[in-house]
């Protein structure tokens, strides 16, 4: 007791007094955190061998990018045959090859591109403060650099039933 308290005071009230334990996990069920860093993992791996070089239109291939998460997905989540995982895989094959087709081609096509960085981990001091942060990609567009952060989460409303639509 004692010496959870002067450990983490808070992290005592919450198991003491609050009552709170540790989450219970539901077998199977995938986070969104998870899914977020899958993506990342997929797009690390499609753009490592493209660092260093002028991207072409034939490295927006969104044929590769679906096989790549096909072939990452098992070995990250497990079989895809399960309907959850399946939906899940389908859902982020798409979204990626969107991804490929309607963002980097376009601007591969309009622009010299190069991948000259990929999840990268910052430090700065500021005032006192220690920043700390992750970037995920950094392009050269036409010569300038570029930061490029990655999005895998979405509002979670805008994706829910609404039973008075139906």
């Amino acid at each position: 007791g004692l010496n959870e308290y002067l450990r983490c005071p808070l992290a005592f009230f919450y198991k003491v007094v609050a009552g709170l334990g540790k989450r219970e996990e539901t077998p199977g069920e995938i986070e969104a955190v998870d899914i977020g860093n899958f993506v990342h993992e997929i797009l690390f791996e499609y753009f490592s061998p493209r660092m260093g070089r002028p991207l072409v239109p034939g490295d927006a291939d969104p044929d590769a990018m679906a096989d790549l998460v096909d072939r990452l997905f098992d070995r990250r989540f497990g079989t895809v045959e399960a309907g959850a995982n399946r939906l899940l895989c389908n859902q982020v094959r798409a979204h990626l090859r969107d991804f490929a087709s309607d963002y980097l081609r376009p601007l591969v096509e309009g622009h010299t591109i190069e991948m000259t960085g990929l999840e990268r981990t910052i430090t700065a001091s500021r005032e006192g403060f220690a920043l700390r942060g992750r970037i995920d990609a950094v392009l050269r567009r036409d010569g300038s650099h570029c930061l490029l952060d990655y999005k895998s989460s979405a509002n979670r409303a805008a994706h829910a039933v609404r039973l008075d639509r139906l």
